[in-house]
């Protein structure tokens, strides 16, 4: 795994051990920063679910001004610290070890809103809408943000998920990443 473009291009991230992570894949990151595009630039990126924290560290690679990572395993909070350190972007980011749905009040009490949140709990473990309804009631992502979802193909992923809707959906192999963003 590696990052793919940006002041870090090239570098190689470590994951966390285990059947706890599956890392997104570099054609899977590169398909979903290709969509996001500019929008990047100067934003605040929550990685949940962070793992390896690659997607969090390919938006500080591209130009995201901060980022926000969650996972509540101990192993995967030391690696993307450790990522972090190896890229260089230490000083740009906050790593956070807890339970998503625990510590994202506390991003709430602390006002951080953010421009995109990339939501990739396990496959299979139906979290997904879950957190993108408590992403909306604690009022996490800006009225322009995006909620990018990475999901199994299995999953099911509605249309609309509250004042969310489905801008556009794509599949890779066996993982599906959906974009959401505010119905006006």
């Amino acid at each position: 795994m590696r990052v793919i473009a940006g002041t870090a291009r090239g570098m190689r991230l470590k994951s966390p051990k285990g059947s706890g992570s599956r890392p997104t894949t570099d054609r899977v990151k590169e398909a979903v920063f290709n969509m996001l595009g500019d929008k990047i630039l100067d934003s605040w990126f929550l990685d949940m679910f962070a793992g390896s924290g690659s997607m969090g560290i390919e938006a500080l690679s591209r130009g995201a001004a901060r980022a926000v990572f969650i996972d509540k395993r101990s192993e995967a909070t030391a690696i993307v610290t450790e990522n972090l350190q190896r890229v260089g972007m230490l000083e740009k980011a906050v790593v956070i070890r807890g339970d998503v749905f625990k510590v994202l009040p506390r991003l709430q009490q602390q006002k951080l809103v953010f421009d995109i949140i990339f939501v990739d709990p396990p496959y299979g473990w139906e979290l997904t809408t879950e957190a993108v309804g408590q992403i909306v009631a604690l009022s996490l992502l800006k009225r322009d943000g995006v909620a990018v979802l990475e999901t199994g193909a299995r999953e099911e992923v509605p249309e609309q998920m509250g004042a969310l809707g489905l801008l556009r959906q794509r599949r890779y192999g066996d993982t599906v990443i959906s974009f959401y963003s505010f119905c006006y």
